[in-house]
């Protein structure tokens, strides 16, 4: 009975990560948008009220729940946001930055070559 008990407090436990995950994958997705829409810099002190958790709280669930930081995940997704820009506009890459929630070219440009390897301009090529 006690080792029944422990496997659906697993499993239960499991269950809330999940439910866990795609909630706040959901709400990070939607500050992006917002974000992209407003050409407004991506904060993880902003996201972080969006959860209604403190930062310091979700720099210790985030990478349980998803295996990277809450800053690993906005980075990526914004260069996701900046690669389809570069693939399917013609935008400069100063609206890039904008579109994708860097703020400024330079920031674009270091955290782009850094991730992918090579700069936004070499990318679009």
């Amino acid at each position: 009975m006690r080792k029944e008990k422990t496997i659906r407090d697993r499993q239960l436990v499991e269950l809330g990560r999940r439910t866990d995950c795609r909630r706040y994958e959901a709400i990070i997705d939607k500050y992006l948008a917002d974000s992209y829409a407003q050409r407004t810099v991506a904060r993880v002190s902003e996201l972080a009220q969006l959860l209604d958790s403190a930062r310091p709280y979700l720099s210790r669930i985030i990478p349980q729940l998803f295996g990277e930081s809450l800053r690993a995940i906005l980075r990526r997704k914004q260069i996701e946001e900046a690669k389809r820009l570069l693939t399917v506009t013609a935008l400069g890459l100063d609206e890039i930055a904008a579109a994708s929630a860097f703020g400024h070219r330079s920031t674009l440009f270091r955290v782009f070559r850094r991730l992918v390897g090579v700069t936004p301009g070499q990318y679009r090529k």
